[in-house]
């Protein structure tokens, strides 16, 4: 759990900088510049989760998805095997970055 508040936590109070920064100095100041030992920060511990590429890239398609079925999933990773998407949000599940519900072929996935 500790993993998730660490990516997800900086990434929920985003706005809410955005918006301080846009009150206090208008549109006067280098956002990109500001952000930049957030994004460090959130980008290693992204790193230390030990994902491939792929199960990056799954994350990312989970994440911008409220929920996700295995059908979705097999048409946008078209180039993977079930057995390997499976073996993927398997992982992701033990690393406690997505939540499976359902137990058959209708399973759902989503972060948690």
């Amino acid at each position: 759990m500790k993993t998730l508040s660490k990516i997800f936590l900086p990434l929920i109070l985003l706005p809410g900088l955005i918006a301080f920064f846009v009150k206090k100095y208008g549109n006067n100041f280098d956002f990109e510049e500001l952000s930049k030992p957030l994004v460090d920060k959130v980008k290693k511990v992204e790193d230390s989760l030990e994902l491939t590429k792929r199960q990056k890239e799954l994350l990312e398609y989970i994440k911008f998805r409220a929920e996700v079925d295995m059908k979705k999933l097999k048409k946008e990773f078209n180039n993977v095997t079930d057995r390997t998407l499976r073996r993927d949000l398997i992982h992701l599940s033990e690393k406690k970055l997505v939540q499976k519900k359902g137990n058959t072929s209708n399973s759902i996935y989503s972060i948690l």
